[in-house]
This record gives structure tokens, C-alpha cells and sequence, in this order.
């Protein structure tokens, strides 16, 4: 058990005072941290490779950059509260209609 501890690249000195369920729930957590962050490097390749390919053949048609983010989550946030606002009207207009 401390040699997949260190594997995990946790620090040595954390092992020791921890029950055996959480040592399982640590490495557990990392597992599913650094699947994670594999899969974010994967798509990341994965949409930098078809970029490169638009660049390369077609670079007239390349897709424009859409920012994620600060710019983006405002926009959403923006949207989600109208929708939200829709749905309040709407609920007070069919408790009108059932009086």
C-alpha cells in the first residue's frame, strides 16, 4: 500500500497517520484526478490536431476562437437567468389561469 502511495507521488509522511479506508479514498481521489487530467490533455490534442488540419488545407475556413471563461460563463450566466426569469412568468401565469 505505501508503494502505490509514493507511486501517486504523495508525500511520505501523510501515509502513516491515516486509517486504511482513507489511504484507499486518497489514492482513489488521485486516480480519478489524473484520469481526468489525462482526458483534458486528450481532447486538447484532439481539437489542436483538427485546428492544425484547417490551418494546413483550408485556412480560409478555420473556425473562429470562442472564449471559455470569464467571457463565456457571463454569458451563460446571463442566458440561465432569463431562462429562469421565463419560467417564473410562466408559472405565474398558469397559477392565474387555474384560479
Amino acid at each position: 500500500m505505501l508503494g502505490q502511495w509514493c507511486a501517486a507521488g504523495l508525500p511520505y509522511a501523510d501515509f502513516w497517520p491515516l486509517c486504511f479506508s482513507e489511504i484507499i479514498t486518497v489514492l482513489d481521489g488521485e486516480y480519478k484526478r489524473r484520469t481526468r487530467e489525462h482526458d483534458d490533455a486528450r481532447a486538447r490534442n484532439y481539437e489542436l490536431a483538427g485546428l492544425i488540419s484547417f490551418a494546413h488545407h483550408d485556412p480560409k475556413k478555420m473556425p473562429k476562437f470562442q472564449a471559455t471563461g470569464a467571457a463565456a460563463q457571463e454569458q451563460s450566466d446571463a442566458v440561465n437567468q432569463e431562462r429562469v426569469r421565463g419560467y417564473l412568468i410562466s408559472l405565474a401565469l398558469s397559477s392565474q389561469g387555474s384560479k
